[in-house]
């Protein structure tokens, strides 16, 4: 029977202690709770790493520092884990969290930079289509000139 819509932070604990008591499976889940199998096993490490209280619904994103982000990223970097295991470790919400950290440090670039907040700002207004083309002309022509 499985559940359709959101379930409580009861039914969840529920269901992550059945799945770490060894009594089913993964997929055995799916069947009964209609519970993904990546959606498990989220559950079961918000709940190793916060207890039941992990399991409840945020109303506002989690903050980390730019030391945790470091410690998080170099530690990964040397072998210390898996993505999977720093998440744990450090507590960090999900994988692509983590990737995003180390994109940045990999690119050199400071994790207390600040965001754009998905906003686009553009650096140099649009130019008209016959300023571009003409700019193209003149350097096709510095190339033939040099070419010559």
């Amino acid at each position: 029977m499985p559940q359709k819509g959101r379930l409580s932070v009861e039914d969840k604990v529920r269901i992550v202690r059945e799945y770490l008591s060894g009594a089913r499976g993964p997929n055995e889940f799916r069947q009964k709770y209609g519970v993904r199998k990546q959606t498990l096993y989220e559950w079961v490490r918000l709940y190793k790493t916060r207890g039941a209280d992990g399991l409840a619904p945020t109303a506002e994103n989690r903050h980390y520092t730019s030391e945790t982000k470091r410690k998080a990223v170099v530690e990964y970097l040397s072998g210390g884990g898996s993505q999977r295991d720093i998440c744990l470790k450090y507590d960090i919400s999900n994988r692509q969290m983590l990737q995003k950290w180390i994109k940045r440090y990999n690119s050199h670039r400071d994790f207390m930079q600040p965001n754009s907040g998905g906003k686009i700002y553009m650096v140099k207004g649009r130019q008209d289509y016959s300023k571009r083309t003409s700019r193209h002309r003149q350097l096709l022509h510095c190339q033939q000139q040099r070419l010559r």
